[in-house]
C-alpha cells in the first residue's frame, strides 16, 4: 500500500495545496495580513485536495480500500463537509459564517483533487 500512498503525498497539486494553505494561515494569523480572495475562498478550495488526499492515504494505509475515490464519494464527502462548515458550525461558533459561495470553492477543490490527485 505504500506504493499507493507515496504518489498521493508527493503529487504536485497536493503539495501546492498544502503549501498554499500553510503559508496563507501564517500570513493571516501570525502576520495579520489579509488577502481577501484567499481569506474568503482560497482556504476552502485548497482544503478539499488536502483533506481528501489525507483521507485516501489513510484508507490505503489501513487497507480499508484499494481503489481511488469515486466521483460520487468525492462529491458526497465534499457536500457533507460543506454542510457542516456552512450550516452546523455557524450555529455554534460566531467565528464561522454562512457563505453559499464556499460550496463552489469546496466543489472546485474537490474536482481538482479528483482529476489531479485521485489517479485510477
Amino acid at each position: 500500500m505504500i506504493k499507493k500512498i507515496i504518489p498521493l503525498l508527493t503529487n504536485w497539486f497536493f503539495l501546492f495545496s498544502t503549501t498554499t494553505l500553510v503559508i496563507h494561515q501564517i500570513i493571516q494569523k501570525v502576520f495579520h495580513i489579509s488577502i481577501p480572495i484567499l481569506d474568503n475562498y482560497g482556504d476552502d478550495f485548497f482544503a478539499m485536495p488536502f483533506i481528501l488526499t489525507i483521507f485516501l492515504a489513510e484508507q490505503y494505509l489501513w487497507k480499508r480500500r484499494t481503489t481511488p475515490l469515486s466521483i460520487f464519494e468525492t462529491l458526497t464527502f465534499t457536500l457533507l463537509f460543506g454542510l457542516f462548515f456552512e450550516f452546523i458550525l455557524p450555529e455554534f461558533n460566531p467565528n464561522y459564517t454562512k457563505d453559499y459561495w464556499d460550496f463552489l470553492a469546496y466543489g472546485l477543490g474537490a474536482l481538482s483533487f479528483y482529476y489531479l490527485i485521485n489517479k485510477k
